[in-house]
């Protein structure tokens, strides 16, 4: 199970116990209709708190008005209303548990019937396959994926280019003043115009990085653009949970992974081992804490890793040895 995946299975256990903040069933409500493996997720996890008694509940459980106060909490294209009446059951302690999963349920196929039965155009769905190539979304915009998957409409509508994305990627956004081109990524929007840009979104948008490096962009969490934090060339915001902060991006290779090029000027070997493991997908370690002191300068341009590390290992005086999936990088370290 992936980190993403343990945090939403957290976070239904949470909302099924009825400990779930508003913020939280927000996120919630937009993870299930992101795909249908988050819904069945979901699903069995509800059938699996309803079946765990099977003894007749005596209390009566409105789930019209439960799904009334939860359309007033959730924010998104969920809010459709379906006719359910409440039948009666027996009282167990999984009572509450199985009053919201019922809600729950109803937010599920809101969420289907949206997607399905509206008139809208179909969304596609890519996903990171290792490959890095660019993908040409409807509108003329470049996306190259280093991992997660980016859905987007067959056909944006004519005032506004959304997609949705989960995980990293790199865009170039075809201009296009009257129609503005927006990520999102759980409760976070990313709005531009024209330009190029890095984003990685992590947790459903608790966790993002977002470096421009042309044009001009606005990020900021939804019903609160008055609080957009506005990127210029250059910049970097990163966000944590409920904060958005900027400051000025000294990381060169933060699309390294995409163009093949590395620079390193100086950089502790603990630095220089993170941005490769990043850029070739393979774990690299040091054997011991004295190696992250010794300090890298050189420049590689489509370089395989084999080449990268020989060359290291020569500069430094380090010896490396391969371990399954791990590589490690020995020596006696630097003051």
């Amino acid at each position: 199970m992936n980190e993403t995946t343990s945090y939403y299975t957290e976070l239904i256990t949470r909302y099924l116990a009825g400990e779930a903040s508003e913020e939280e069933m927000n996120q919630l409500v937009v993870w299930i209709g992101e795909s249908a493996d988050n819904e069945l997720l979901f699903r069995e996890m509800s059938l699996a708190a309803n079946y765990i008694d099977e003894a007749v509940v005596e209390q009566s459980l409105d789930i019209e008005q439960a799904w009334r106060q939860l359309q007033q909490k959730t924010t998104g294209r969920a809010r459709i209303t379906l006719p359910l009446k409440a039948g009666k059951t027996r009282s167990i302690p999984w009572l509450r548990i199985a009053s919201i999963a019922a809600v729950l349920l109803v937010v599920v196929m809101s969420v289907w019937v949206w997607d399905n039965l509206s008139s809208g155009p179909d969304w596609v769905t890519i996903a990171a396959d290792g490959s890095r190539c660019p993908y040409k979304l409807p509108d003329g915009t470049l996306v190259v994926l280093n991992r997660g998957s980016l859905s987007y409409p067959e056909e944006f509508a004519a005032n506004q280019r959304e997609v949705t994305l989960s995980g990293e990627g790199w865009f170039e956004v075809a201009p296009d003043s009257a129609s503005p081109f927006v990520v999102a990524t759980g409760t976070l929007r990313l709005m531009v115009l024209g330009t190029k840009f890095y984003f990685d979104s992590q947790t459903a948008g608790e966790k993002a990085t977002v470096v421009l490096e042309e044009g001009k962009v606005a990020l900021y969490r939804i019903a609160r653009e008055q609080d957009a934090v506005i990127l210029a060339p250059g910049e970097k915001a990163a966000v944590t949970h409920d904060e958005i902060t900027k400051t000025t991006n000294t990381n060169k290779n933060y699309i390294a992974w995409k163009t093949g090029r590395i620079n390193f000027s100086n950089q502790p070997l603990s630095e220089v081992t993170e941005v490769l493991s990043k850029v070739y997908e393979k774990q690299i370690v040091l054997s011991n804490s004295a190696l992250a002191n010794c300090k890298l300068t050189a420049d590689f341009d489509q370089a395989s890793l084999d080449a990268i590390l020989q060359i290291i290992a020569t500069t430094l005086d380090l010896q490396v040895s391969y371990h399954n999936q791990t590589i490690v990088l020995s020596g006696k370290g630097c003051r």
